[in-house]
Order: C-alpha cells, then sequence, then structure tokens
C-alpha cells in the first residue's frame, strides 16, 4: 500500500514555565524586531536573561522615562491643558507595558520558539514579510528624530518657548547648547511616548502575519495529502494561537489604550487646545501621529480577526476531511482530541482575537465626539 509523506514534529508545545525549549533552532523568529526590545532592557532571546548590558539599558529607560514624567507634569502643572494630561497618561500606560513585558518574557520567547518551529516544519524559507518589518524600524528612527528636529526649528527660530514649562528651567549658556537640549527633550519624550508600544504592536501584527502563513501552508497540505501528522500539527498549531493569546493579551490592551491616548493628544494639538504652541508644529507632527498610529491601530485589528476566521475555517475543513477519511485505517476521527474541540476557536483574557472591524467606527465616533468638545470649550 502507498503511503503519503507526513509532516512530523518531535516535540508537542507547550506554554508553561517549566517547559523546557529544544536545543536545536535557536535562532528567533522575528530578530530584527528582538534586538529593539534590547535597547529597553527587554531580553525576548532566552527565558533567563542575565546580562549586565540589558540591566543598564533597562536603568536608562526608566531613568528617561522619569525625566520626561517629570518635564509632562511640570508643564502639566503650570499649564494646565488636555493635551499634557494625555501625555502624562500615555507615559503611566507605557511603564506598565514595560513591566508587563517585562514578566511575561518567557512566555514571548516559547512563543517564537514555536512559532519558529512550526516555520520550519510547515514552510522552511524566510517570511516574504521580513523586508516589510526592517522597513517598519526604519519609520521608528524617523519618527523619533523629525519631530524633535520640527520643535527645535519652531522653538529656536520663532521663540515660542514656554517660559512657564519645565524645559526652559534647564541653564544654557548659548543657542546651540539650547538646540541641542531641546531636540534631546523632544526626542526622549518621543522615545517614551510609544517607542515601546510601536514595537509591541509591530510584535502582534507580525505574530498575526505569521500565524496566518502557517494556517495557509497547513490548509495547502491538507488539500494535497491529508494524514494523521496534518492532525498532529493542526492541534499544535491550535495551542501555538493559544499561547499567543496568553503571552500577548494583556500587553495588547495597553496597546489600544495607549492608541486611544495618543488619538486624544493629536485632537487636543489639532483643535489648539493648547496655547503656544507652535502651530506648524501642531498640524505636521499631529498629521503624522495620526496617519501613522491610526494605520497601525487597523492593521492590528484587521490581522487579528484574520486568525481567527482563517484557523476556524481550517478546523471546519479538517473536520470534513475526517469524517470523509473515517472508514480509513490510518485516519479517524476519534483518534484526535484537536477535532474533538468546538468549531470556533474560543480565547480567553482580553482576546486580542477577538477585536472586530465594527471597534474601528467606534473609535472614530469617540474622537469625532471628543472634538465636539474640544471646539465647544474653545468658543
Amino acid at each position: 500500500m502507498y503511503k503519503v509523506p507526513v509532516i512530523t514534529l518531535s516535540t508537542k508545545l507547550s506554554w508553561t514555565n517549566k517547559a523546557k525549549p529544544l536545543k536545536t533552532s535557536k535562532e528567533l523568529i522575528f530578530n530584527p524586531l528582538i534586538i529593539f526590545f534590547a535597547l529597553h532592557g527587554l531580553s525576548l532571546r532566552n527565558q533567563r536573561p542575565n546580562n549586565n548590558v540589558l540591566k543598564f539599558l533597562a536603568l536608562l529607560y526608566h531613568v528617561l522615562w522619569l525625566i520626561g514624567t517629570l518635564g509632562t507634569v511640570m508643564c502639566l502643572i503650570n499649564l494646565p491643558s488636555s493635551f499634557y494630561t494625555f501625555s502624562a497618561v500615555v507615559k503611566v500606560v507605557s511603564l506598565c507595558m514595560w513591566w508587563i513585558l517585562f514578566k511575561s518574557r518567557r512566555k514571548i520567547y516559547q512563543l517564537l520558539r514555536a512559532l519558529g518551529r512550526l516555520h520550519t516544519q510547515l514552510i522552511g524559507h524566510v517570511p516574504p514579510f521580513y523586508k516589510t518589518l526592517k522597513i517598519s524600524l526604519i519609520f521608528w528612527i524617523i519618527f523619533t528624530m523629525v519631530p524633535g528636529m520640527n520643535n527645535v526649528y519652531d522653538t529656536v527660530t520663532k521663540n515660542t518657548v514656554l517660559s512657564t514649562c519645565f524645559h526652559i528651567h534647564i541653564p544654557l549658556p548659548n543657542k546651540a547648547a539650547r538646540i541641542c537640549a531641546y531636540f534631546l527633550i523632544q526626542t526622549n519624550h518621543q522615545f517614551i511616548n510609544w517607542s515601546l508600544s510601536y514595537f509591541v504592536n509591530l510584535l502582534i501584527i507580525f505574530c498575526c502575519w505569521e500565524v496566518n502563513l502557517l494556517i495557509d501552508a497547513l490548509d495547502k497540505r491538507v488539500n494535497k495529502n491529508f494524514s494523521k501528522a496534518l492532525l498532529e500539527v493542526h492541534e499544535q498549531l491550535f495551542e501555538t494561537i493559544l499561547m499567543m493569546e496568553d503571552s500577548l493579551s494583556l500587553t495588547c490592551f495597553f496597546v489600544l489604550i495607549r492608541l486611544f491616548m495618543e488619538f486624544f493628544r493629536i485632537f487636543s494639538l489639532l483643535f489648539k487646545f493648547v496655547k503656544g504652541k507652535p502651530q506648524s508644529v501642531s498640524v505636521i507632527n499631529a498629521s503624522s501621529y495620526a496617519i501613522f498610529t491610526g494605520s497601525f491601530f487597523i492593521v492590528m485589528i484587521f490581522t487579528a480577526d484574520n486568525v481567527q476566521k482563517g484557523f476556524n475555517d481550517l478546523h471546519r475543513r479538517l473536520v470534513k476531511k475526517s469524517l470523509q477519511s473515517k472508514a480509513s485505517k490510518d485516519v479517524s476521527l476519534s483518534d484526535f482530541q484537536s477535532l474533538g474541540w468546538s468549531e470556533s476557536v474560543v480565547l480567553t483574557g482580553w482576546g486580542i482575537f477577538e477585536l472586530k472591524k465594527k471597534l474601528i467606527l467606534s473609535t472614530m465616533a469617540s474622537l469625532i465626539t471628543y472634538g465636539v468638545l474640544l471646539q465647544q470649550l474653545q468658543q
């Protein structure tokens, strides 16, 4: 009797803390992104990072956060406004996100190892979106530096610095020192406000894209040669999705909070609710943030929603194939617990895969309502 080739995975996946990863395939998926997480003192390369450089980077991140938060609080005290209020909330959310990532780094490490093993077995080659990942990291550098240069230009040439704000209390001997100081201060705000959230957003999006690639690859193999090994891979893919939800769902919740706060900060600038802010800075910075953060917000919703739909479609197809092959000696529906689960993937926690497209409409409605309220307060 002719036997079709099957896929073999030597180890079942698990997201418990006691699980030990394989000694092979130490190279993690999304390595370019992991390097940028290390700049914040967060290591996703191993389960127990013990590196003095990482400790220094973690301490540096907290020091920069403290400096930026102190400046925002002083500005809020001297010049109360919605812009500085939302800026302070964004910084608190960023710090909470850092600690959540620090506590869940082992789970994220195991998730990346699991995705890497499945990718090697089902696909083998480098994911096609790696170029997109590298371009996204270049955008991080641009959006961290450019607003600082724009703000420095308007601040120095037009003398629009708020004398009551914390930034002006730094003793500066000359104009060149002022330019450097204001650039570093603004860049620090950019780094603290959205850098970590941006990388987490990227991690969620590219993990969803990777899972979608695995679903498509498994779906093609099901159509070509249905076998018992495919059902085992299906079960491990299901466990990987649960692993992803368990390790990233709470972080995703804070990403959503931070995005909402960023939108409200943008509206505060666009409606000129902050007195003394240069008009060009308000329009350019706010518009770029609106386009950039809004795009990632929508992409995250769509990619997470596609994972849920794609896996459920694959599950139904496997059930149908198993029923058709029930009489076969090689494949039996009753032998596999994975197909005994409910047809829909039910995920717990904050449910990053439960995000629906209608959330975009509710977000737009909230922003429009907030904009109308700001206009009424200005009149």
